[in-house]
Formats: C-alpha cells, structure tokens, sequence
C-alpha cells in the first residue's frame, strides 16, 4: 500500500471516527436533556427531582466540553500529521548530540508534553468551570496545579 493510500485511510478512519463521536455525544445530551425532568424509577425514592436534574445539568455540560475536546484533538492530530508537525519535531530532535533511541525518546516526550498542555485548558475549565458550576469541586487551585505537576514528574520517570 502507497503512502498516500496510507494517509487517505488514515484520513478516513480519522473522520469516521470524529463523525461517530460527535453523533453519539449529540445523542446522549439530547437524551440526558429529554429525560431530566423526571427522576428514574430506580432512584426515585433516593433522589430528589432537583438532584437528578443537576445531575443531567453536569452530564450535559461535561459532554459538551468533550464535544469541544474531541474536535480540539482531532485537529492537533491533523496538525502534527497532514500539518507537518511531527515532521518539524523530527527536524528538532535530529540536531540534538545524541543518537538513535535517546533521540526517539525525545520525540515521543515532545509530542507527550504538546498533547498535555493542549489537555490542561480543557482540564482546568472542567475542575474550576463546571464542577465549580454544579458545586462539585473540592480543589483549590493550588492543589490542582500541585497534582498537575506531581502527575507530570510521575509520568516523565515512567
């Protein structure tokens, strides 16, 4: 298979991909969204209606921000592929003063820390956007940073 057979597969499992997650998503907000206003049989004598409506509430605004996410990964991935990304990472990593494996390594860190600081925005608004919202949050800000760095170092040792 030629590389350009390669690259229009890619392209398309890429956008099936995309297309499925996005119908998915729509279909659990608008089912979440049609069944909000009355609490499951199930729960109903431990769950208050206004309880599970600002259950519903978080769960729709969760996955709209995954939505957004989604659609944001997908496009550093076109980017780093199509857009010449990891090419321009290889052309960084090549000048470095060691070889072979070492510098592969570098790679993959490079592409590991631009994936992580394109997730911390969508991290931070979920902690302190809505699950302030929805009054779930118990985290300060400091300690979100703290274990931001903590699973940083955590996952450069790994």
């Amino acid at each position: 298979m030629t590389a350009t057979a390669l690259a229009a597969l890619f392209a398309a499992a890429l956008f099936i991909s995309l297309v499925l997650n996005l119908w998915l998503a729509r279909r659990h907000v608008a089912y979440v969204a049609a069944h909000r206003d009355a609490v499951p049989t199930a729960f109903a004598e431990r769950i208050g209606l206004s309880a599970d409506q600002k259950a519903a509430d978080y769960t729709i605004a969760r996955t709209r921000l995954g939505v957004f996410e989604t659609v944001v990964e997908t496009l550093l991935l076109l980017a780093l592929t199509f857009g010449g990304g990891i090419a321009a990472l290889v052309r960084l990593t090549d000048v470095l003063p060691f070889g072979g494996m070492t510098r592969d390594l570098a790679l993959i860190i490079a592409l590991a820390v631009i994936s992580g600081l394109v997730a911390i925005p969508f991290s931070y608004y979920r902690t302190f956007g809505i699950e302030v919202r929805f009054g779930f949050n118990r985290t300060t800000r400091a300690l979100w940073f703290a274990d931001l760095v903590k699973g940083t170092l955590i996952g450069a040792l790994l």
